[in-house]
């Protein structure tokens, strides 16, 4: 997460901030790495998720609603256990 704490654009962030932070996402993954950067200049904000394939996805948040992201992340992390289920691998490998 890459925002500016008072400005209006960073909704959608601040939200799944606080959805990321929670303990059903705790107790569900907890493994979960969670990096906040709150800065005070202009820049837009900018949501980043780096996957266990080492891909990544990055969002301009103040161009979608946290469920727009939460579902996209979720899309991503189905693939990616589908194409490890293809491989014969387990996310469990990479541990």
């Amino acid at each position: 997460f890459y925002f500016t704490a008072i400005d209006a654009r960073t909704i959608s962030a601040r939200e799944l901030l606080r959805q990321m932070e929670s303990s059903r996402f705790r107790d569900s993954n907890p493994k979960l790495a969670v990096n906040v950067n709150i800065h005070y200049s202009a820049k837009a904000p900018v949501v980043k998720f780096k996957f266990i394939d080492d891909s990544e996805k990055s969002f301009d948040s103040h161009q979608f609603v946290c469920k727009e992201i939460v579902d996209a992340v979720f899309i991503k992390a189905m693939q990616i256990d589908a194409d490890f289920e293809i491989a014969g691998k387990s996310a469990e490998d990479l541990f």
